[in-house]
This record gives C-alpha cells, structure tokens and sequence, in this order.
C-alpha cells in the first residue's frame, strides 16, 4: 500500500477505528490482565531501556512489540485480530513517513503502573494519546509535502 490510499476518509476512518479499538482495549486490559502480561510489559520496558535506540526500524519494532503486549492483555481474540490488522497499517505508516515512536518507550513505566492498578481511564487516556500523537505527526509530514 501506498501513502496515499490513507489520505482523506480512508485514512479519517482508520484513525477513528484505532481510537474506537484503542479506548476498548483499555478496559479490556483492565478488567483481564494476567500477571504475564505485566512481566511482558516490564521486560518490555526493559529493553526500552538497555537499548537506547534511535533505530528507526527498531523503535518501530519495539513499538509494534508494545501493542503486541497491549492487545493480548485484553485477553479478547476478536480484539486482538482487529487491533493486530489496524496496527499493520499503521506501522507501514510509520515506516513510510520515517516516524520514531519515542513517546510510547517514555511512558512505559506509567502504562505498566496503570495496568497495575487496573486503571481502566488511566490506560485509556494514555493509549489515545499515543495514537493521536503519531496522528499530529503524521498531519505535520503530508502538510510538509503539500
């Protein structure tokens, strides 16, 4: 796929649907986090942490690695499928316009303390905003071509 098959509605929509999954998936997590999964996001935020990257296609790696972690903590096969093919494109996206997801590996030990405390609109506030911090990103690169 091209950039710009993800230009106007379709790419409006896709981001909608992401949010829409996003703030679902949150709650999901909440509710059916297993202690696995903390010691996934932790060794996660591990690697994060003794990698020091600024690798393009390793931060998009790890990044892909988090929403791996993310969608199987919700503990929801559905979920998981849906979020798994919305999170390909948007990591071709990411690829494409050459975005390093910085912010997600910052706020890993916040994520790991709201899924911890199963704070449902905590996750889901932080998950949102990772989304619509690469989606202000990407707006600032196609305007950048136009």
């Amino acid at each position: 796929m091209r950039p710009e098959c993800f230009k106007g509605v379709r790419r409006k929509k896709l981001i909608e649907y992401r949010i829409i999954l996003e703030r679902g998936v949150a709650h999901l997590v909440a509710a059916n986090l297993t202690e696995d999964d903390l010691r996934a996001m932790r060794h996660l935020h591990h690697k994060t942490q003794s990698e020091k990257t600024e690798n393009l296609d390793r931060l998009t790696d790890l990044d892909s690695e988090f929403h791996l972690i993310i969608r199987r903590a919700a503990h929801n096969q559905l979920l998981e499928k849906q979020m798994e093919v919305v999170q390909i494109r948007f990591t071709w996206l990411m690829r494409a316009y050459h975005y390093k997801p910085h912010l997600v590996m910052i706020k890993i030990p916040a994520i790991i303390e709201a899924m911890e405390q199963r704070d449902a609109a905590v996750l889901e506030r932080m998950l949102v905003e990772h989304v619509e911090h690469f989606v202000d990103r990407l707006r600032e690169e196609t305007m950048k071509k136009y």
